[in-house]
Order: C-alpha cells, then sequence, then structure tokens
C-alpha cells in the first residue's frame, strides 16, 4: 500500500470518529428536551440509520479490502486404512495416490475446466499428430533432499515402467514409448502411434529420483523402504508417521522453489476403519476434512461447520447385459428392462440427489456428451407390454454386483423395478477382485451392475470394443464394428473437436443397441471445515485424487490488506 495513501485513510477515520461523537453529544441534548412518545420515535429512526451507516461502512470496509492468505495451520483429513506405497509408479489405493499426487506431481494435469495445462514442466507440446510430447523443464525444480530434477529421472522413470520385472499400474502404459534427451531441461517422448489418452496417463504417474533408487532392480522396487520413505518434489515433503495419531504427515518443503508455493505448515492424514469413524472424528474436532463419502453419511455434520466439494469424474454406474445369454439377444427384452428402471429414484435414494441420470454411459460435462440420443424413460406399463411379445425369455436372470454399498442399494432398486413387471432377477453380492478375476473371464451371468471410470478425455474403449470380451473389461460381450472404429479413431485423435464428434456417434450406437443401461453420473464428494478456505466448489476430474493438484490454493490463516 502507497504510504501517503495510507495516512490518507487514517486521516478520515480519524475525522469520521471525531464527526460521530460530536452527533451523539448534539443528539443526547436534543432528546432530553423531547417529549417520551417523541424521544421514542427519534431512537428508533437513529437506531435504523445508525444500523444502516454500519452496513455501508462495513460493505466500504469489504469494497476497498482484500483477502490474502497467509503461510501457518495444520490441515487434518480423515482417511481410510493406512497408505502402502508412497510411490508413485506403485500407487494403487485411493490413499497412496492422494498422498503421492502431492509428493509427486504428474508433467502434465487437467484443470478444473478439463484443459490439459503444465504441471510439474514449465512447457509442453504435442505434435505429429499425436505421436510426439515435447517437454522443457524448470530450472527450479528439485528433489526434497535438494537435488536438482532433471530429464535423467525421466529416462530412469521410463526405464522402470517397461522393464518386464516392474509389475504396477502402468506396466502396458509406456510400451514402446522412446525417450529423446535434449538437454538436462528438454526432452521428447515418442509414441509408436499416436494416443489421445496417453495424455491422461501422464496426467497419473510421477517421476521417480535416479540418484536414490539407480541400483534397485524394478522388480524389487516395491520393497525398497522408499515406499515407505519417499523423497518427491512438490509443494510438500513427506515427513513422518505419528504412531500415536495414527497420522502420515506431510511438510511444506523447504526445497520447493516455484512461485506458487503452498500455505499449510503441515498436512496430516489421520487413518480410522470406517466412514462411521471419520464422520464422529470431524465431529469431535480431530480432523478438518473427509472425502469419498455420500449425502447420507454426513446427515449427522452440522453444515453450519461443513462445506462440501465436488469432483465431476467421467464414471458411470450401469446393468451390463451378457448379450451371449439367449434372452439377453432380443433387443426388446433389454428395452423392456430399461423401461422398469426408475433411474431417478436411482438418484435420490442411492446418491441423496447428488447425481445425474444417464441415458448414455458420457456423462454431460464430457467430451462428447450426446444429447441426442435414444432414451428409455421410467415406464413399466410399455415394459409389460414388451414382454408380453416374447416367448422363451429367462425370467430369473442372474445378476453380480460387488460389495459397494452404493452399488448394492442400486441392484436391490433394479431388483425390485424388475420384480414390479414379472421378472425374478437373483442377486450375488460378492467383492470386485473376485468379480473381475473369476466372474467376468467365466461369462456366466446373465448381467452385471457396476461402476466404471471412462477417465478423462472419456475413453470408453476397454469397456465397448469387441477386441476387450476376452480378458479385458467389455463386460457385456458387445461386438459392433461401427463402434470399434469410432473408439479407434477416438483414441488416435488428438483434436477434441473431432474426438468428441466420434465420441457422440458411439454414444447414439450404444443408446440404439442397448448392450448396458446406463443409470447415473455421481460426483465424487468431499468436504472440509469452513475455516479451510481455497478449496474449489467443483471441478472435472479424472479421479478422486485429482483434487489434491490445487492443495497449494488452500489455506487457513489469512488478513485482510487494503487495496490502496
Amino acid at each position: 500500500m502507497d504510504l501517503g495513501k495510507g495516512k490518507f485513510l487514517i486521516e478520515k477515520i480519524k475525522d469520521g470518529f471525531k464527526e460521530v461523537l460530536s452527533f451523539f453529544r448534539r443528539f443526547k441534548e436534543t432528546v432530553e428536551i423531547l417529549r417520551p412518545s417523541e424521544r421514542k420515535i427519534i431512537v428508533i429512526l437513529s437506531l435504523v440509520v445508525i444500523i444502516c451507516e454500519v452496513i455501508l461502512f462495513r460493505n466500504y470496509y469489504l469494497s476497498k479490502t482484500t483477502i490474502n492468505p497467509q503461510k501457518g495451520g495444520v490441515y487434518v483429513e480423515g482417511i481410510l486404512g493406512a497408505p502402502k506405497y508412497l510411490n508413485p509408479v506403485l500407487a494403487r489405493t485411493e490413499i497412496d495416490r492422494n498422498i503421492t499426487k502431492i509428493l509427486f506431481p504428474p508433467l502434465i494435469s487437467f484443470n478444473g475446466k478439463g484443459e490439459l495445462t503444465p504441471n510439474l514442466v514449465k512447457e509442453f507440446k504435442i505434435i505429429d499428430e499425436g505421436e510426439r510430447y515435447d517437454f522443457i523443464l524448470g530450472d527450479d525444480i528439485f528433489w526434497h533432499d535438494g537435488e536438482r530434477l532433471t530429464s535423467d529421472d525421466i529416462d530412469f522413470t521410463l526405464s522402470i515402467l517397461q522393464d518386464e520385472g516392474y509389475n504396477g499400474p502402468f506396466s502396458q502404459s509406456f510400451n514402446g514409448v522412446k525417450l529423446e534427451k535434449k538437454s538436462e531441461t528438454e526432452f521428447s517422448l515418442i509414441l509408436e502411434e499416436a494416443n489421445s489418452s496417453f495424455s491422461s496417463i501422464l496426467s497419473e504417474v510421477g517421476i521417480l529420483p535416479v540418484h536414490k533408487l539407480k541400483d534397485v532392480k524394478p522388480e524389487l522396487i516395491d520393497k525398497n523402504d522408499f515406499n515407505q520413505n519417499p523423497i518427491g518434489y512438490g509443494k510438500y515433503s513427506y515427513k513422518a508417521i505419528k504412531e500415536k495419531s495414527n497420522s502420515y504427515v506431510l511438510k511444506r518443503a523447504e526445497t520447493y522453489k516455484k512461485s506458487d508455493s503452498a500455505y499449510f505448515e503441515e498436512i496430516d492424514f489421520r487413518s480410522y476403519l470406517s466412514m462411521v469413524d471419520l464422520v464422529e472424528a470431524y465431529r469431535r474436532g480431530e480432523i478438518n476434512g473427509l472425502a469419498g463419502f455420500s449425502p447420507r453419511d454426513i446427515e449427522n455434520i452440522d453444515r453450519k461447520t461443513f462445506r462440501s466439494y465436488q469432483l465431476k469424474i467421467p464414471r458411470f454406474a450401469a446393468v451390463f447385459f451378457n448379450l451371449n445369454k439367449e434372452a439377453n439377444k432380443e433387443l426388446k427384452f433389454r428395452q423392456a428392462l430399461a423401461s422398469a428402471v426408475n433411474k431417478d429414484k436411482i438418484v435420490q435414494e442411492v446418491y441423496g440427489g447428488e447425481a445425474e441420470a444417464l441415458k448414455t454411459v458420457i456423462p454431460s460435462f464430457a467430451l462428447g456428451f450426446s444429447a441426442e440420443v435414444a432414451d428409455y424413460p421410467y415406464n413399466p406399463d410399455l415394459s409389460r407390454a414388451y414382454l408380453s411379445q416374447l416367448q422363451n425369455i429367462n425370467l430369473e436372470p442372474l445378476i453380480y454386483t460387488t460389495d459397494d454399498s452404493s452399488l448394492q442399494k442400486i441392484a436391490e432398486l433394479v431388483s425390485a423395478d424388475w420384480q414390479a413387471v414379472g421378472i425374478k432377477p437373483k442377486v450375488i453380492v460378492i467383492d470386485l477382485l473376485t468379480l473381475e478375476k473369476t466372474i467376468i473371464p467365466s461369462h456366466q451371468y446373465d448381467a452385471i451392475i457396476l461402476g466404471e471410470n471412462l477417465d478423462y478425455p472419456p475413453d470408453p474403449y476397454p469397456y465397448f470394443h469387441s477386441s476387450q470380451i476376452d480378458g479385458g473389461l467389455n463386460i457385456s460381450c458387445y461386438k459392433n464394428l461401427a463402434v470399434d472404429y469410432l473408439l479407434e479413431e477416438a483414441r488416435l485423435s488428438t483434436d477434441n473437436n473431432l474426438r468428441g464428434e466420434k465420441l457422440k456417434n458411439f454414444s447414439q450406437i450404444i443408446a440404439e443397441d442397448l448392450p448396458v443401461i446406463p443409470l447415473a453420473s455421481a460426483p465424487y464428494l468431499y468436504g472440509a471445515n469452513i475455516s479451510i478456505k481455497g478449496v474449489p466448489k467443483t471441478r472435472i476430474a479424472q479421479n478422486s485424487s485429482d483434487r489434491f493438484l490445487e492443495i497449494g490454493s488452500w489455506y487457513i490463516k489469512s488478513e485482510r490488506k487494503s487495496n490502496f
């Protein structure tokens, strides 16, 4: 603030107080000579004037000052379970990904609007129709032990990801990718063929330090002490485990030299056994925030102290038909079952209204959404009419779902809707691993109720391309050459307009063929005490960990500063 302007403002405030005191003296003298009835009116009117003046002064003060976040404070988030791999190439669980996203931010990321932007790197370009990615690192990136992060670290990380002994979540993601090093800060990643999903992969994986792990064999990296004592390069560094409170503590990194530094002094991830325990921990004041809850979970939280936020993730819950089953081959049968499902009831009873009823598997906020698709609104009378026209259909289908509470509730509602039109499904609930490893490969089911994530930009290829029937996630055993072509073209294109058109055409065919009944797309919910500021109300994301891409803007402490 300019010193001269500041003194002027202080003098004006002093003069204002003198005038107020003078007014009250004159006001007191005047009131004393009035009759009681007149005095009462004057007092009331005067109070109204004073209140208005206070409001005007408050508004003036707010208009001439701004809130400035300050460094300091500790943010404590409750988590379910405990981290196992604080290693960006091994992290599989949500809590592993949450912490590694903070310690090891990716090269590039999607912002809140779904646009691809630099993150770790200073600049990047996608050229040669998506076959080449050029990157420039800044000179201000350091590992938390003080070493410079260079293109050698990128090269080392790529070598780990491509080694036969590596068995992490990115084991197939970098096949055929080559690194071309130009300098310590400039390098290129060259693909064998264009793949628009590669940018999504890059936005998820972090970098490993060659100077710490160069002597570790890739097949033994999951047993290295680095996984519990990581050295990263983000705004926060790993500090310690507090065994007494079962907390995993990060501290603001002194080695972080980029201008967008963080405000919290520390971030503590405190472990609990259940969502009920998390909610009670918040009510006791042990934690500031929690994540992954449903509206029903937080019914007992005082909403005056708590603010919830949304991540719009391109995910969908659906009924996947097994099209190899004789009854399911009949389109009218699938249409009958689709018309029997009350999607709005699912949105309300499962997600507390915090979800979108779907006509297609791509939600309305995502690239490739099409509103002009075939729809099957809730109409049990039409469903019964369709069923009456069919012969030799299976009226007792075998339905599988997982032990996820939301999916179980969906299965319960879908089953009730189908029973109301004369279908008597048998629902079996099993754990996700058994479903993926045993049931899906066997194809011994009539339908599966499951939730899937399309990533961002949306990539339905794993769930609907015919090559994914055996050994993949094409649960419906769906085959359509036109769909195969559209999904292949969408994967090859880095032009969002072209990719969006391919996905819209895909959605129209899927809606007509109906290999699945799209049910709902629910946002990922997280929240914190109102003392935590700077958190975006909503944003598009690939997964739940993306909320920590902007952790540097969150703060507790602040002060108002004059705009003069």
